[in-house]
């Protein structure tokens, strides 16, 4: 039997100088490259070739593999050898590869879409014409690789940033839609069904890789322990202990707590305070278990050596797909497999030492070029993992905004295999501790829900001065009966100017998607939503700070659920809305001072609106009614005429190099969440 398909022992053994050189952050992601590529090009080609039987798709797995195995470096363990984790990484690329180009039902998409390997895996195809590595094939595939890693890195940079934009805002509407939302993907007549173990056979995946992933977690000999980080340990040997803390541990069990106090301009409580709980087992096994706090799990969800089980409990189906991560979930890779500390120039400096969770942590302040304080962090001073994490508004070091943090953590402990099975634990309840076993009611401490941070107590009600502009100051957004705990539900919002009280905006039970402030200052438009899960349409208001308490609705009884934007009149508003069905939609500009709107162009969709600086023009990405694309157009706001139409970067929020606005002094943006759009004047 040829070596390379022999199943490989499970016995340990020396660490080869490849393995080593994954694990290590001293090697650069160009010299990896071309040591993977030299040493396991053959393989990852033959693979590719057994499965699709295609020698043109060789070039482009090649080149995949070995970008996913740099970026995912961290996620390397010498559980399995390097090359059984390079041809996972492979098989992986190829069926997504084949999901794409097939686009079949996930149920029976490897049959129809994979060429059937007919033999077994002790008489592999011998006639299999691989593509001999030359020098300059060599230099096209290193060429190819380290354009996609610069293209990822700076994808998940832009993913980052943006997400941090937005979570504030729109956290409450992906929780009502989270139900709504499996329903809308997969009517109940066509759910994809999970794989049941005894099919895995079906899969048609070489024997040899099949035995591996379905390895149950192993006992296993903890890592030796290091010189746990102190007062006095330098920047450098911190940030390597932060950035490579999945080597210091094996198995992983926390419990977390993720509260958002609000944006800037908010006063009251938390508006959400989720728990989470995770189980990882290195390299291959990975539980999370989610809900409110206080309350119940509303889902969960395993990856088991590359693919995804998840289920959201309203519905009990498990759902499956595959997953080239370790965690899912955004927040907690920030917490236990971070890429990179920090994703901008700054410095960090020690600020304290003391224990949370019941371990030992250093305290950290990241401070951003400005010298203002962005993030703090708790570090724990044995395996680097973060074990808090508290964000900052920007330009207000003292004003609390988000706080994830550890309540309890287990390292190194023999977590139940069963655990991990997509179908035997069924995780209904949090645990009481990394064995799985249900907690009981109220034995875990819960933030009480009233609680209120610095930048987020309630104000007393001080009325303004005669003659008292509130065009230049901090707005801010109170919620009275959330504030007072009263069990009747809230009448308005109130809006107070610096520090004092402008009126009641008459707006109960709702939530604020986004908000923008005019350029002067003195008008506020906002966009909400009562109930997602009931499908309520997104409404459009805007006030004049003159008059808080009066709320004018720009389409009344119609659905304006799209993107908006304030002139630079500060007295014209457009938006994208329906007047009273889908053939009547488009693009408005709305008179704030008269009333009177009228539609500029029919369009089925709009967004990004961005205003030419003299107001004359608005540029926007539509689809127009007798088309489904999307363009990028500009249109002239006295007539509605489009006097531009060219393509629209949706990853850099960039036109065409010809597109007129690159010349206008500004640029599309995402809105910021909720009311944090509105709070500070421009």
């Amino acid at each position: 039997m040829p070596d390379w398909i022999n199943p490989e022992p499970q016995n340990p053994k020396p660490a080869t100088d490849l393995e080593w050189m994954l694990r290590s952050s001293l090697v650069s992601s160009e010299v990896l490259a071309e040591t993977l590529l030299s040493e396991y090009y053959t393989d990852i080609a033959r693979l590719c070739l057994e499965l699709t039987g295609d020698t043109e798709q060789v070039p482009a797995i090649v080149c995949q593999t070995i970008t996913q195995a740099v970026l995912q470096r961290h996620a390397f363990r010498e559980v399995i050898s390097a090359k059984t984790w390079l041809l996972e990484l492979a098989e992986t690329q190829i069926t997504r590869r084949a999901r794409h180009k097939a686009k079949l039902d996930p149920k029976t998409l490897l049959a129809k879409t994979l060429k059937p390997v007919a033999q077994e895996a002790a008489n592999p195809p011998f006639d299999l014409q691989i593509p001999s590595l030359t020098d300059q094939r060599t230099m096209e595939y290193l060429s190819s690789i380290q354009h996609q890693i610069k293209r990822e890195k700076k994808g998940s940079l832009f993913a980052e940033k943006g997400k941090e934009m937005l979570l504030a805002g729109i956290v409450l509407a992906v929780i009502f839609l989270l139900g709504r939302l499996s329903n809308f993907l997969w009517p109940e007549n066509d759910l994809p069904q999970p794989t049941p173990p005894n099919q895995l056979q079906k899969l048609l995946i070489p024997e040899y890789l099949l035995k591996e992933w379905q390895l149950t977690p192993a006992p296993f000999t903890p890592n030796p322990p290091t010189e746990p980080l102190h007062m006095e340990s330098s920047t450098d040997d911190i940030q390597a202990r932060i950035v490579n803390s999945f080597m210091y541990w094996h198995t992983l069990w926390a419990d977390i707590l993720f509260i958002q106090y609000g944006p800037p301009g908010y006063i009251g409580p938390p508006q959400t305070v989720t728990r989470k709980q995770v189980w990882i087992t290195q390299p291959l096994h990975t539980r999370v278990i989610y809900g409110p706090a206080g309350g119940e799990p509303a889902g969960t969800y395993s990856i088991v050596n590359g693919r995804l089980y998840w289920k959201v409990f309203q519905y009990q189906q498990i759902y499956e797909n595959l997953s080239e991560e370790k965690v899912t979930d955004f927040d907690l890779q920030k917490l236990f497999l971070p890429d990179a500390f920090f994703l901008e120039e700054g410095i960090f400096k020690i600020t304290g030492f003391e224990t949370t969770a019941n371990r030992q942590a250093l305290i950290l302040d990241w401070l951003n070029s400005k010298g203002v304080r962005n993030y703090r962090f708790w570090v724990d001073s044995d395996y680097g993992v973060i074990l808090r994490r508290r964000q900052y508004w920007g330009t207000d070091p003292e004003m609390v905004l988000e706080d994830m943090f550890v309540t309890s953590a287990a390292f190194d402990e023999n977590i139940p295999a069963t655990i991990f099975s997509p179908y035997d634990f069924k995780g209904e309840r949090f645990a009481e501790d990394y064995s799985g076993v249900s907690e009981q009611s109220g034995s875990r401490p819960i933030p009480p829900a009233g609680m209120a941070l610095t930048g987020h107590e309630p104000k007393e009600h001080i009325p303004p001065p005669a003659g008292f502009n509130p065009s230049t100051s901090l707005l801010t957004f109170q919620w009275p009966s959330l504030i007072t705990e009263e069990s009747v539900p809230p009448q308005g919002i109130d809006l107070f100017a610096g520090i004092y009280f402008l009126g009641t905006i008459p707006l109960p039970n709702t939530s604020i998607l986004a908000c923008e402030r005019s350029q002067d200052g003195s008008r506020v438009a906002f966009s909400t939503v009562s109930s997602l899960a009931q499908g309520n349409p997104i409404e459009l208001y805007w006030i004049d700070l003159s008059e808080a308490s009066i709320l004018n609705e720009v389409l009344p009884n119609r659905n304006d659920s799209g993107d908006f934007a304030l002139a630079p009149d500060n007295r014209s508003l457009a938006f994208f809305g329906c007047e009273a069905g889908p053939d009547t939609c488009g693009v408005f500009l709305l008179d704030l001072e008269t009333g009177i709107y009228k539609k500029l162009v029919s369009a089925a969709s709009a967004d990004y609106f961005l205003w030419k600086p003299d107001g004359e023009y608005l540029a926007a990405v539509v689809s127009l009614v007798k088309s489904a694309e999307w363009q990028y157009v500009i249109l002239r706001t006295t007539d509605g005429k489009i006097i531009y139409t060219g393509k629209f970067d949706w990853n850099r929020l960039e036109p065409d190099l010809e597109a007129p606005t690159n010349s206008w002094g500004v640029r599309h943006q995402i809105k910021i969440g909720g009311l944090g759009g509105c709070a500070y004047p421009r």
